[in-house]
């Protein structure tokens, strides 16, 4: 049998989007040495919880360090399971 691939290439995925009013505007002193609040809008239309925040895409990324240390093991090629042991610690 021929394989087909009829995917995509896109993983199934909930967004996020709320469209939340909240807004703010910065500008630069004219000498560029500071900013100031132009304008603000500071309600939402959703529940604000640090625990939500820790758990949105941009937030989930390693620091470096664990980049590199994740780097070093995968060099010595390790047992897939190990290795997700290890990340699940760090």
């Amino acid at each position: 049998k021929k394989y087909i691939c009829h995917s995509t290439g896109k993983r199934n995925h909930k967004t996020i989007k709320q469209a939340c009013p909240f807004s703010m505007k910065v500008r630069a002193t004219v000498d560029g040495q500071r900013l100031f609040i132009r304008e603000m809008c500071v309600s939402h239309n959703h529940q604000i919880s640090e625990v939500d925040f820790r758990l949105h895409p941009k937030q989930r990324k390693l620091d470096i360090d664990s980049q590199e240390e994740i780097a070093n093991l995968l060099s010595f090629e390790p047992d897939k399971k190990l290795l997700r042991d290890k990340l699940m610690q760090i």
